[in-house]
């Protein structure tokens, strides 16, 4: 009676612990307060899409002793039932749990039967088929037809709502839309104690660029975990504004966000530690440190035999017309940059100006602003760059605002493994699948890399300071 044992657990049990701390379906309410803050998990774009899909199983009344037969009769006539998983609907329900509408349906059989069987769905087996074999076993066969959930819940209060609705349903602490419940837990408890104090870091660096007029009041803060122990390796401010005209048409230099800059950092640094040799002897740990950032002013301050500084060869001329239509441009020397015009006045503010008109060389090479420019960016930038060897494998990254789409996007491609912000942009943001957007985009299996989200509250029901919702963060 193993298979009979198993079906028959209260409906509105959930398999493991019962005490959740996190639900899919709502997103504050369910959450669970934490001394310290509350972490808000995300919704991926199938969790905010209609997930009642809803098909017809045929119902049939079961003898209790004759329930394993009939169950194994149904397996054979219909294998893998037909393809539909059933395995978050009970496959045997007594008539006092079955919902108002099913019992009205089945009412006739009640008084004979002790169990009542989803038999299959209707589109795996015709009726008079399925009908004609139970009556081998059952003298008398009863059968109708039920709507039921064919989607797993995510989370016990829907199970409980389609338990009530459709089916008795079992909520087993599994998301099929999204990452593992599980292991969001698991990373929540790993960050608990450091969030608060990396929000703080990426707050500062927000107000200290705001301030010094590099950029709009956006900070992040990259970490890298070792053995459940964070420590950061990369602090950046948003730098839009870092010379470029504000105040006029357009949105600054776009690819000097907040996030994009981070990324900057964390890619030169990675680049370092490769050409200095991450293997070689004595080099580890400070004094790898010091023999990156060694090279890296070596690189700042040398000059190639045609006049241009290394580091304006490695991005290649932005500001010129160096490189459209003739690749030999690109080989002009600093004389000839200095006196071309800039097609565009925008892009190079006054900081950026010599005598009104000409363009310095860096002007050409700095538009990504991935080297650190605030003292609290040169206090907390670790040149060792991420040991994970890829970019930004695995790395985790706080954010004061939710990234636009464009550092989204960067944000999925080099591949961090956690992205936690504290203010939601609807209009803007691109990890919210719930926002106006709503792309969702640190989980969408279309692409090839996912990560875990989250909002990030002091408290339940806080209310953050409301950011400019045209803000592209």
């Amino acid at each position: 009676m193993g298979d009979l044992d198993a079906e028959m657990q209260n409906p509105n049990e959930s398999e493991g612990d019962h005490d959740i701390a996190i639900s899919f379906s709502k997103p504050v309410a369910a959450e669970v307060a934490r001394k310290g803050g509350v972490f808000i998990p995300l919704k991926t774009t199938l969790e905010t899409r209609a997930r009642e899909k809803i098909g017809k199983v045929y119902v049939t009344s079961v003898p209790a002793k004759l329930a394993n037969s009939v169950l194994n009769l149904v397996r054979k006539l219909v294998p893998d039932d037909g393809g539909i998983d059933f395995q978050h609907l009970r496959r045997f329900a007594k008539f006092k749990d079955l919902p108002p509408h099913v019992r009205e349906l089945v009412a006739d059989a009640s008084a004979s039967s002790d169990l009542f069987l989803i038999a299959g769905a209707i589109t795996a087996i015709p009726f008079t088929d399925l009908l004609h074999e139970l009556t081998s076993i059952l003298k008398e066969a009863y059968m109708v037809e039920v709507d039921v959930p064919l989607l797993a819940p995510t989370s016990q209060e829907q199970a409980t709502s389609w338990t009530a609705k459709y089916w008795p349903t079992v909520y087993k602490k599994s998301n099929p839309f999204g990452p593992h419940p599980s292991i969001v837990e698991r990373a929540e408890e790993e960050m608990r104690g450091e969030v608060e104090g990396y929000m703080e870091l990426a707050e500062r660096v927000a107000r200290e660029g705001y301030e010094g007029n590099k950029g709009e009041k956006v900070g992040v803060v990259v970490v890298e975990r070792k053995e459940r122990k964070g420590r950061v390796v990369a602090v950046a401010g948003d730098a839009r504004w870092d010379g470029w005209r504000k105040g006029g048409r357009g949105s600054g230099n776009v690819v000097a966000h907040a996030v994009m800059r981070a990324i900057g950092m964390v890619a030169g640094g990675l680049k370092a530690r490769e050409e200095v040799g991450v293997n070689a002897p004595g080099q580890e740990g400070e004094d790898l440190k010091g023999s990156i950032e060694r090279k890296r002013k070596r690189d700042a301050v040398d000059v190639k035999a045609n006049g241009l500084p290394s580091v304006v060869q490695k991005h290649g001329p932005k500001h010129s017309d160096a490189g459209v239509g003739d690749e030999d441009k690109t080989s002009q020397t600093s004389e000839s940059l200095k006196s071309s015009p800039s097609p565009t006045e925008k892009p190079v503010g006054p900081s950026k100006i010599d005598s009104g008109t000409k363009p310095k060389v860096d002007a050409i090479a700095d538009i990504f602003k991935d080297e650190a420019l605030l003292p609290i960016e040169k206090e907390h930038f670790d040149p060792s760059g991420n040991e994970n060897g890829y970019l930004c494998h695995e790395l985790e990254i706080y954010c004061t605002h939710e990234p636009c789409v464009m550092c989204s996007m960067a944000i999925v491609h080099s591949r961090f493994g956690r992205v936690v912000f504290k203010r939601r942009m609807g209009e803007t943001g691109g990890l919210c699948a719930d926002g106006e957007l709503g792309h969702g985009l640190f989980w969408r299996k279309e692409l090839n890399w996912t990560l875990l989200g989250w909002q990030w509250l002091h408290d339940v029901g806080e209310q953050e300071p409301e950011a400019n919702s045209h803000l592209h963060a």
